[in-house]
C-alpha cells in the first residue's frame, strides 16, 4: 500500500506527460494549465520533482534549443546543489514562490535568463512535491507571469485534493 505522499509524488510524475491540445492548453493526470501559446514567445514552462530534477521541459523550440545548450532539459538537476542559484532549485530550499532575473543566478551561463518557479505541496502533508517553472527572457519574471503559475500550482494541488477525497468516499462506502 502506498501513502499519500507516495501517491502524490506518483501523480505528479505522471503529470509531467502533457498533451498539448490545440488550444495550446496542457492536459494530462487530471492536471490543467491554461498557458498561452508558447511558441514564438521565448519562453519554456518546466515541472520539476521534489530534488529539482526536470521531469518536463516545453515551450518555444528556439528556447527549448537554448535551454539544452545549458542543459535545461528533461532529466536534469537543477537544484541548488547542481546549478546553484536558480528558480527551481531556489524554490524548493525556500518552499515558495521565487523570481530570479538574469545576474541574480549564480552560474554565470545563466545570466542570459530569468525564470519564475512555484513548488506544488502536498495538499494533504504540506511536503513538497515538486515545482513548476516558467523560464526565459525578462519577461519570464513578471507579475502576471508569477500569478499565472501560482494559480497553476493552486489548481493542481486542488485537484490532487479532490481526487484524495474522491477515493477516500469510495473507499468509506465500500462495505
Amino acid at each position: 500500500m502506498t501513502t499519500t505522499t507516495e501517491s502524490a509524488r506518483a501523480w505528479l510524475r505522471d503529470c509531467a506527460a502533457p498533451v498539448f491540445a490545440p488550444a495550446s492548453h496542457i492536459h494530462h493526470a487530471g492536471l490543467f494549465l491554461a498557458l498561452p501559446a508558447l511558441e514564438n514567445t521565448g519562453l519554456l514552462v518546466a515541472v520539476g520533482d521534489e530534488h529539482g530534477r526536470l521531469l518536463w521541459v516545453e515551450g518555444d523550440s528556439a528556447a527549448r534549443r537554448h535551454g539544452e545548450g545549458i542543459n535545461f532539459a528533461r532529466g536534469a538537476d537543477w537544484s541548488e546543489t547542481a546549478v546553484g542559484t536558480s528558480a527551481p532549485g531556489t524554490a524548493l530550499v525556500l518552499g515558495k514562490s521565487v523570481q530570479i532575473m538574469g545576474e541574480e543566478h549564480f552560474n554565470p551561463a545563466i545570466h542570459s535568463w530569468s525564470c519564475t518557479a512555484v513548488p506544488l505541496h502536498d495538499p494533504d502533508s504540506g511536503s513538497i512535491l515538486g515545482i513548476v517553472d516558467i523560464t526565459g527572457g525578462p519577461e519570464a519574471v513578471g507579475a502576471n507571469t508569477l500569478s499565472l503559475v501560482q494559480a497553476s500550482v493552486a489548481a493542481a494541488q486542488a485537484q490532487l485534493r479532490i481526487q484524495r477525497l474522491e477515493l477516500r468516499s469510495e473507499q468509506a462506502s465500500v462495505p
